[in-house]
């Protein structure tokens, strides 16, 4: 029997409206993994490794391996076959372990983190593949915090949140490249927080990346976004340097295990007069009403801090420092100043800045004839939060027709809806109801989700395809 379809149920819409890099209650965050060391976690299943750039479970910058993941920020961790055998321990099942995170007096902690995995035709993921992250308080049970698994499906389609932990993915989809942000609340007081993350991909495409991993105590906070997110990985592109005075310059430097940083010292063969700065990119914020920067530094051989490594931040540099305005920062809890170690500073409220359109930070080194400190800084982390926006969506019809179907059969015809946006943050989501399927190809790539990315807040006209699963 043939049924004529001419009017079915409305598109079920929703906005992705995170930003890739996002911080959740940024001043309330008391810890971080954002994987610029590979020092905080501990491999506790498989092990850490590679055999080139299509089989490895490692820390990367992305320049090493075959997959390219939207919204990483600087280093990241990434797998893809993880049991390749290609080097010592290799295992799927692999696991990343954190331990002993200090959570005293802390409630209603919530987890924020940044997942994603890479789409190759037909699909990658398989049933037997998984992305778990669990967490236990004082060494209690561990209770699983999200994850993600595929449909159901035998063989070579996608990662999606598995939102009631019933081993089947019907959440977001992450398996566009992009690294999706998700924040999660955990359960439970005490002392020690620990968390682990395992991964099960064992074969060909299968992959994922995961990046800026991050505990706050949740209320009282704002969402903020990376205005400036600078590792100084894997050089020193990312900022502006000015050697005003003196033969020695700022570089780059990695002193094992990636730890990549920006290095300066006046010393050669002895103490030498020097003036230099590295300066951020400009920043507009002009939509923004809170401003909070922190970074990390080591200072050694340091006579005084306060005169010789000072930050500033100015709302009219043009490339030359002398020609600009500059206030300087009252920056606290700095290295010592006669350490190699690193030390994460005090965050600083600049939002007496907001509502300016040119704003940039500066870091300048100086030193004399006597005091020529070495001054590294590991990285600089500058958050804005910025006014709501509301995006704007428009479709060209709200029901799809003329969907031929022989039941039992199928798909049917498919009908066009053309999609147009503004104002958007990341990324548009479509999804249909349980019985459509949709795609952004005519003949291929059906499935329940489309997910359509901005080009600076804009979607174009977009034509979407709709039509009806086989089977029904």
């Amino acid at each position: 029997m043939t049924r004529k379809i001419y009017s079915l149920m409305p598109l079920l819409l929703t906005v992705v409206a995170f930003t890739l890099g996002n911080i959740l209650n940024a001043q309330n965050v008391f810890w971080t993994e954002d994987f610029s060391t590979g020092t905080q976690y501990s491999v506790t299943l498989g092990a850490e490794g590679n055999d080139g750039t299509s089989d490895y479970f490692m820390r990367t910058d992305g320049t090493d391996i075959g997959k390219s993941y939207t919204g990483a920020v600087g280093f990241f961790f990434a797998g893809q076959d993880i049991d390749d055998s290609g080097w010592s321990g290799s295992a799927s099942p692999s696991q990343l372990t954190w331990t002993g995170i200090d959570i005293t007096g802390k409630s209603s902690i919530e987890f924020t983190g940044l997942f994603g995995e890479a789409f190759d035709t037909p699909g990658d993921i398989d049933d037997a593949d998984y992305l778990y992250l669990e967490y236990r308080i004082d060494n209690g049970t561990w209770d699983t915090l999200i994850a993600f698994r595929n449909d159901g499906s035998q063989h070579n389609t996608n990662f999606w949140e598995d939102t009631d932990l019933d081993g089947i993915g019907d959440g977001m989809l992450i398996s566009d490249g992009t690294l999706h942000s998700f924040t999660k609340t955990i359960s439970g007081t005490g002392s020690l927080l620990d968390l682990r993350f395992s991964a099960a991909i064992n074969s060909g495409d299968e992959d994922f990346a995961i990046d800026e991993f991050q505990l706050s105590a949740a209320g009282g906070g704002v969402n903020m976004n990376y205005l400036w997110n600078e590792e100084f990985a894997p050089d020193l592109s990312g900022v502006d340097t000015v050697n005003v005075t003196g033969p020695q310059a700022w570089e780059h430097a990695n002193f094992g295990n990636d730890n990549n940083c920006s290095k300066m010292t006046g010393y050669a063969g002895g103490a030498v007069v020097n003036e230099d700065w590295i300066l951020s990119p400009s920043m507009d914020l002009t939509n923004y009403d809170s401003l909070l920067m922190v970074f990390s530094e080591a200072i050694n051989y340091g006579d005084s801090i306060d005169h010789f490594q000072e930050v500033y931040v100015s709302t009219d540099y043009n490339g030359d420092p002398a020609a600009a305005n500059w206030t300087e920062l009252t920056v606290t809890s700095r290295s010592s100043g006669s350490s190699w170690s690193f030390f994460e500073v005090d965050t600083i409220d600049l939002t007496g800045y907001t509502g300016n359109p040119n704003v940039t930070v500066g870091f300048k080194y100086t030193s004399s004839n006597v005091t020529a400190a070495t001054w590294e800084i590991d990285y600089v982390h500058v958050l804005g939060h910025a006014f709501a926006v509301v995006p704007s969506v428009s479709l060209s019809k709200t029901s799809v027709s003329g969907l031929d179907y022989l039941e039992g059969n199928g798909p049917s015809d498919q009908d066009t809806i053309t999609v147009a946006a503004t104002d958007i943050i990341d990324s548009l989501m479509l999804t249909v109801p349980a019985s459509f399927e949709i795609s952004m190809n005519a003949t291929t790539g059906y499935g329940d989700t489309v997910v359509i990315d901005d080009v600076a807040g804009v979607i174009a006209s977009t034509d979407i395809y709709v039509r009806l699963k086989n089977g029904l």
